[in-house]
């Protein structure tokens, strides 16, 4: 992770202004680098893991359990909010741990997080960028297309709603279905161009 050089003191004052609000689970310094424009800070629900912080609180309601955290998902019937309104697969995510396909701490942490219904706060502009999307990284495909510029002004906290901001959520929504659509567009190009080589 490379941080912007506002990325502490945004998380250390989001943990100060939101210490005794337990329905705040964590604080998040990544935004998705979609065009549109956001408030300078919002909420979503669940939590995150491109550079976060919590509180002792927080990380208390972390459930290791993958299959208990499945099992309430499915017995809630909230695997298609889970999963961004089906525009990204949090949900095989969970049951790739549970199968023991990956070792990921961080869809669990979103699971615990969701299941609560507790909310991460997320910044206008992004103050870290994961460059572990080269293939170096040990959960992550290469791909640029979670890149962002760090932001070059700091972020304000102030007073906001203590609910997910629904409009945001449908931004993100829209940009993983976005990339959905192109991995597919991609998945089929491969394949022409291979049957093409056969002849």
């Amino acid at each position: 992770m490379v941080t912007s050089k506002y990325f502490l003191t945004y998380l250390n004052h989001g943990l100060e202004y939101y210490e005794n609000l337990n329905r705040v689970v964590s604080i998040h310094a990544y935004r998705l680098p979609f065009t549109a424009k956001t408030p300078e800070t919002y909420f979503l629900r669940g939590a995150d893991c491109w550079g976060w912080a919590t509180w002792k609180r927080g990380w208390d309601l972390f459930e290791q359990d993958g299959k208990k955290l499945l099992d309430n998902l499915i017995s809630e019937n909230l695997m298609y909010e889970f999963d961004m309104q089906g525009s990204y697969p949090y949900t095989q995510m969970l049951k790739d741990q549970i199968a023991g396909k990956n070792d990921s701490w961080a869809i669990r942490w979103y699971a615990s997080a969701f299941l609560q219904n507790r909310l991460t706060l997320y910044p206008a502009r992004s103050l870290v960028f994961n460059i572990g999307l080269d293939a170096s990284g040990t959960h992550c495909d290469t791909t640029n297309e979670y890149d962002v510029e760090l932001s070059l002004s700091p972020i304000r906290i102030e007073k906001i709603k203590i609910e997910e901001d629904v409009k945001v959520r449908n931004l993100y929504r829209d940009y993983f279905r976005k990339l959905s659509r192109s991995s597919v567009k991609d998945r089929i190009f491969d394949q022409v161009v291979r049957l093409i080589k056969r002849f």
